[in-house]
C-alpha cells in the first residue's frame, strides 16, 4: 500500500514530540515505503536545547541553528539505525551457521 496516506497532527505543546513552531496544522503525506529514523528519542534527550533553538527561530528567525541541530539528530539517529541493522544481520548470520539453515 505505498500510495495510502496518513495524517500527521502537530501542535505547539511542549511534550517532547515533533511539533510545529506555532499554531495548529495538519498535513497529509504519503506513507513511507522504507523505515525512517525515529527522531523522538533524540529530541527528548536534548529537549532543553530543542526548545531553546525553537524559541530562537520564533524570536530571531535563526533557522540555521535549529536546522543544524535537527540534522545532527538525523545523523545520530541514522548512525544508530545502521549499527542496529548490522548487529541484527550478524546475529542472523551467526544463527544460520549454528542451526545449519
Amino acid at each position: 500500500m505505498p500510495h495510502q496516506n496518513w495524517i500527521e497532527g502537530r501542535s505547539g505543546e511542549r511534550d517532547g514530540g515533533s511539533r510545529a513552531l506555532s499554531g495548529r496544522c495538519c498535513s497529509v503525506r504519503p506513507r513511507a515505503e522504507k523505515p525512517l529514523p525515529y527522531l523522538s528519542l533524540f529530541l527528548k534527550k536534548h529537549r532543553t536545547k530543542y526548545y531553546e533553538l525553537l524559541d530562537g527561530v520564533r524570536r530571531d528567525g535563526d533557522w540555521e541553528a535549529w536546522l543544524s541541530f535537527f540534522l545532527d539528530g538525523v545523523r545520530e539517529t541514522s548512525a544508530g539505525a545502521v549499527a542496529s541493522a548490522h548487529t541484527m544481520s550478524e546475529l542472523f548470520r551467526a544463527d544460520r551457521e549454528t542451526t545449519g539453515s
